[in-house]
């Protein structure tokens, strides 16, 4: 059927008004609509039943136990965390017949053995099994009787918490004893291991070895040990031996390491070593430092690897270059590395406290701001970098007194003086963060256990209460 010439124009004229003609260089294409950047989840993790640490979470998908699904600021998920944990006490320690002031202390790696010594140098007190369960009381405490030996201020435990070192620096007396509990070979409990090492058979004039026992460190199973003597030599340069339990003696191994200035007093009492005995870090006295030597197995020495030293910033020249020999005030040298270091067991974190530091120290001014900080090393690369920003208490703090660190550098515990209370502090990339306050009620002494769940306080509630702590 042929249309008229009228009524083909009118389909034509209707069509053109409902799909109008345009030019090609005028379409206009629609933005497509912004897509979030999200990367998409892992099937693995999808199916999962519950969700593990730092993965997405939400009401439909748990957390698994232990953690806690938490969002933070500025993130698009949330992500499981781990709840939060803190120091509560487990038991408080009164030391009978220990004559009240504990003069020295340490604890093992696993943080299982205490070694403290009081006043009253006739016994030294031996706590273990500290953190076990249950905790029997007062089964805990052990003791050696001593006769024609006074210990003093100086003792360590080997990382398993078998064998003790214990020292008479005045009489240049060092003694090591071993926990036995095979009744064939010997008395159960702790036995003289070897015979006293004495540092007058060193060799040397008098002025060597001179307080040989200021500072010790045992080997994880107790068979090597370093002993200082901070007072070695006319100058006080100070110096180190190693010794090693051969054939059931101690025997002195390799070279020396003796101090490299005068009144460096290398040795005078921080002293730790890894867990492989390749590696120590030692601190010393006035000249404010502390060093890390490593051990040729077939060389038998020891080689500086580095020697941290304090900023001068503030000190007077003679004390930089250390040519001060007066001692008309304590506040005449840095306390750098003198009185708490910290190596962990693979000898890559360094931790050195410098309790009198003041960062507003002016040149000829005594400073009574004693606000304290501890600086952090890592090794990386053949080399010690930065491994977080120091860490400066406030005034009268002296922080760095004392302090405890987990192996992995994570978990720092430490005290502020003035105000006898004892932090937990947690890294936060290259900060050190305060996370909580422990109630303590005082301390003297801290130490925290490699793995940095288990904490001892030497208390100052009693001068001879020791207080344990668990992470929970």
């Amino acid at each position: 059927m042929k249309l008229s010439l009228a009524t083909y124009f009118l389909v034509n004229f209707f069509l053109t008004l409902k799909c109008p003609y345009t030019d090609a260089s005028e379409i206009r294409t629609r933005r497509p609509k912004k897509i979030r950047d999200a990367k998409p989840l892992p099937i693995t993790e999808i199916l999962q039943k519950c969700k593990k640490l730092n993965q997405v979470c939400n009401t439909k998908r748990k957390c698994c136990d232990g953690l806690t699904c938490k969002k933070e600021e500025g993130k698009p998920r949330a992500k499981c965390a781990e709840e939060p944990k803190y120091f509560k006490l487990q038991q408080e320690m009164l030391l009978q017949y220990s004559d009240g002031d504990i003069v020295a202390a340490s604890m093992s790696h696993d943080g299982n053995t205490v070694l403290v010594q009081g006043k009253d140098v006739s016994q030294t007190h031996i706590l273990s099994g500290l953190f076990q369960s249950p905790v029997l009381v007062p089964g805990f405490s052990d003791m050696i009787i001593h006769q024609g030996f006074s210990p003093l201020w100086t003792n360590c435990v080997s990382g398993d918490g078998n064998v003790i070192a214990i020292s008479n620096y005045f009489a240049r007396i060092v003694r090591v004893y071993k926990l036995t509990t095979d009744s064939d070979i010997n008395e159960n409990g702790w036995n003289l291991l070897g015979e006293e090492i004495n540092g007058n058979d060193l060799g040397g004039s008098l002025d060597w070895w001179d307080n040989f026992g200021s500072s010790l460190a045992l080997s994880f199973n107790g068979d090597i040990l370093i002993v200082g003597a901070d007072y070695a030599d006319k100058l006080y340069e100070g110096a180190l031996q190693r010794f090693e339990f051969i054939e059931d003696a101690w025997v002195s191994v390799g070279k020396m390491i003796d101090g490299q200035y005068i009144n460096d007093q290398i040795g005078r009492f921080p002293l730790q070593m890894s867990k492989d005995t390749s590696r120590i870090l030692v601190g010393g006295g006035r000249n404010g430092f502390a060093s890390v030597y490593d051990w040729n197995e077939k060389k038998k020495d020891w080689s500086l690897v580095e020697r941290f030293e304090f900023g001068c910033e503030g000190w007077s020249d003679c004390v930089c270059d250390r040519s001060c020999f007066e001692e008309d005030s304590s506040d005449q040298y840095p306390y750098f590395g003198m009185e708490e270091n910290f190596l962990s067991s693979d000898g890559n974190i360094v931790a050195i406290g410098d309790y009198n530091y003041d960062p507003m120290r002016k040149e000829g001014v005594e400073s009574k701001a004693l606000r304290g900080a501890i600086h952090f090393f890592q090794w990386k690369d053949n080399e010690f970098v930065e491994f977080a920003e120091k860490l400066v208490g406030p005034r009268k703090a002296e922080l760095g007194w004392t302090f405890g660190m987990s192996d992995n550098g994570q978990t720092l515990v430490n005290g502020n003086y003035d105000k006898g209370e004892v932090y937990h502090y947690k890294k936060v990339g290259k900060k050190y963060k305060k996370y909580a306050t422990i109630a303590t009620g005082g301390f003297n002494r801290i130490f925290l256990s490699g793995d940095g769940t288990k904490l001892t306080v030497t208390s100052t509630k009693s001068d001879d209460q020791v207080d344990t702590y668990t992470l929970e």
